[in-house]
């Protein structure tokens, strides 16, 4: 599956293909962790700080997954 954002910029389109993901990955990692808060008012977050880090260090195991990297995409 390929994505087309009219007027991203390069950088956007690299930095979407390191640290977005599909819905199913980040359902199956939060739906559990939603169910045990249980209306405390606490956060919860997908994207933290660690994820990124990992996501960043793997950042050349992500490249090309959404958007390739030669190819300017228009809608």
């Amino acid at each position: 599956m390929r994505l087309s954002c009219s007027g991203s910029t390069i950088q956007n389109r690299q930095m979407f293909n390191i640290i977005c993901e599909h819905p199913e990955t980040v359902a199956r990692t939060l739906v559990p962790r939603m169910r045990v808060v249980k209306g405390s008012g606490r956060a919860i977050n997908y994207l933290t700080p660690p994820r990124i880090l990992i996501a960043l260090v793997t950042a050349w195991l992500r490249r090309g997954r959404w958007f390739d990297d030669q190819v300017t995409y228009y809608i």
